[in-house]
């Protein structure tokens, strides 16, 4: 029993010094990462690459950068990806040489990358290139920025609306009122021309409206390609309200002149109206962004200028150290679980072989017994028997005696002599 619980104390002495060495390692290995991620920290914040700023466009985009290394940079490459939601697609790069009169590093690098895709998210890298031109991935900067997309400002008058759409230059595609093939509901654009912005006349009376006595509502749709629709494709729906009919009441009064009195009085006179109801500007008129063909999602957008500037994303975060720490912290406690399970179950089967072990062992060491005694009386009997051939055997009945809780013995009596008992 002691021997069995010291080979239990032993086996488990073992398997926690082998869970200590694997804590030890992870140690090892978090304090290795943690110097890794922070020597790129340092690498990062010592980049060539200074004052990175993008400005975009709706089909292209100007970055402009300064070098702020010590030495002469041989060239930059610059990298730009669309940005999807399975991730990062269509990447190209372009090389852009260093320049003499960029030598004190005050003038800033500048280039401009054309053929980008409207209303789409790009993420630009500038990476600093070595002698062999080969690319210094470890001290490049990044930048997400967004083309500009479609914009419109609305403007209601009796009976039309005008709806200014912004579409930048060379715009090929056209602007309508959606489900109407009229010529003079729709406006087709000029991709040989450098205008910006078209202007969308709408009659409510001729092009397909939705009115009622207190509004007129209109889809527009603006489709950067004439027969397909794309992902730039916007519809948007202008909202004019009705004002109600109104009056102007005039009074005078006559006073009493040069001694002549009359008497005084007033009259109501109503303004006339233009046969069709006038369409006031008493609220602001809405121009609402329907970003399905359902209508389910609309997006207000104010009826003033459009925007200027492109949104420009921040710069992403990488190798962020609170999460890496989490992870690890984790790492270990799930490894340590492990191990400690492995250990308990180990112990648990080797116990269980061990009892497997010596209840087989007690019962084969029974039989053996038995089968000796056995095997050692017959031997006697026969040896017996052919020393007195002369005898005849004859077989009595075994005679059992019983005391009390002890084993039962047989005596076998033959004729002529007396023999070995047998122990049944």
């Amino acid at each position: 029993m002691l021997s069995k619980r010291s080979l239990i104390i032993s086996q488990l002495a073992s398997y926690l010094q082998m869970v200590q060495h694997l804590l030890w390692l992870v140690c090892l290995l978090a304090a290795f990462g943690s110097s890794g991620a922070a020597a790129a920290a340092t690498t990062e914040l010592q980049s060539p690459v200074a004052d990175l700023s993008v400005t975009t466009d709706y089909h292209s985009a100007d970055i402009s950068w300064r070098h702020s290394g010590s030495g002469r940079p041989f060239g930059f490459s610059v990298g730009y990806c669309e940005l999807q939601a399975w991730g990062a697609n269509r990447c190209k790069s372009k090389i852009v040489q260093w320049r003499p009169e960029q030598r004190d590093g005050s003038t800033p690098y500048r280039v401009t990358i054309g053929g980008l895709r409207m209303d789409t998210e790009y993420e630009f890298t500038v990476t600093p290139l070595d002698r062999r031109m080969h690319k210094e991935r470890e001290q490049s900067q990044q930048m997400e920025a967004r083309t500009k997309a479609f914009s419109a400002t609305t403007r209601c008058l009796g009976g039309a609306s005008e709806v200014t759409v912004h579409t930048g230059p060379h715009f090929g595609g056209r602007l309508s009122v959606e489900d109407d093939p009229r010529e003079e509901c729709g406006i087709q654009g000029d991709p040989d021309s450098d205008r910006q912005e078209y202007v969308l006349r709408i009659d409510h009376g001729t092009c397909r409206t939705q009115r009622s006595n207190s509004e007129v509502r209109t889809f527009v749709m603006v489709q950067e390609q004439d027969t397909i629709q794309t992902h730039s494709t916007r519809r948007f729906l202008v909202i004019c309200n009705y004002e109600s009919e109104s009056f102007t009441v005039s009074a005078g009064v006559n006073l009493p002149r040069d001694g002549h009195s009359s008497a005084v009085g007033s009259h109501v006179q109503e303004v006339s109206l233009d046969p069709e109801p006038k369409l006031q500007s008493r609220d602001p008129p809405r121009l609402l962004e329907v970003t399905s063909r359902e209508g389910r999602q609309l997006i207000v957008a104010a009826d003033g200028p459009p925007a200027a500037a492109s949104r420009v994303a921040p710069l992403r975060e990488r190798n962020g150290s609170g999460g890496g720490w989490a992870q690890l912290v984790l790492l270990m406690v799930v490894v340590a679980a492990v191990v400690f399970g492995v250990a308990i179950g180990a112990i648990f089967s080797r116990r269980a072989a061990l009892r497997r072990r010596h209840s087989s062992a007690h019962s084969s060491g029974e039989p053996s017994s038995d089968t000796s005694s056995s095997s050692s009386s017959s031997t006697s009997s026969s040896s017996s028997s052919s020393s007195s051939d002369d005898r005849r055997a004859a077989r009595l009945p075994l005679e059992l005696r019983r005391d009390g809780a002890r084993s039962t013995h047989g005596r076998l009596a033959m004729p002529g002599g007396d023999y070995p008992s047998v122990t049944c």
